[in-house]
């Protein structure tokens, strides 16, 4: 009896240790640091790292991370930023992991809520927060729900790119509005761009 639960119990084992789903990818940590191999496909707080698919799993810690970065098989990556908000009353939220949708001077974050999803009558809700270097917390710039999305656009990003007076203008004449949010992040990158080669 002994030994069929034994048999059991470590057949339950193995079926859960190959359940865990690893995939390419490579870990940045917060002094910059880095190591590629292979990276628990979900997690929390804590996530397992192997080297190569065949070594033992390390256990590392989320808030030692900067970014994770997974890899897909044709090549292109999708990327985590672990960074801070501005929230309500201009609060800094506490840490978070983001998608990063586009990376550059400024750096786009995108959240997408669905309210309701299991009734006929959902709500979309997607948030678009951005980032320079240096900066404490993303901020928002764009809000796309119900009402008038192109208003929270118009205000706020026009602000966040108050440096580039030009697209501060286009944002707020309607030339970008919130339907041309990346075009616009990427005209203040190449403009960003150009001007630190100078």
């Amino acid at each position: 009896m002994k030994k069929s639960i034994v048999l059991i119990l470590l057949i339950f084992t193995i079926g859960f240790a190959n359940a865990e789903k690893f995939s390419k990818g490579k870990i940045i940590f917060n002094d910059g640091k880095f190591k590629t191999g292979f990276i628990e496909s979900s997690w929390s707080r804590t996530i397992l790292f192997k080297s190569s698919e065949s070594a033992q799993p390390e256990k590392i810690k989320a808030d030692d991370l900067k970014t994770v970065v997974y890899i897909n098989d044709d090549g292109t990556t999708d990327e985590l930023d672990r960074i801070r908000c501005y929230g309500l009353f201009n609060k800094l939220t506490d840490y978070e992991w983001l998608h990063v949708s586009e990376r550059g001077a400024v750096t786009i974050y995108v959240i997408g809520v669905t309210m309701g999803a299991n009734t006929t009558r959902k709500a979309n809700f997607v948030d678009y927060y951005a980032i320079r270097e240096g900066e404490p917390g993303a901020k928002m710039i764009a809000s796309v729900s119900g009402g008038n999305p192109n208003s929270v656009f118009r205000n706020k990003a026009s602000i966040y790119f108050a440096d580039y007076p030009e697209l501060a203008e286009k944002i707020k004449t309607k030339v970008h509005t919130y339907k041309t949010i990346m075009q616009a992040v990427r005209e203040y990158n190449q403009w960003a761009a150009a001007k630190k080669s100078k």
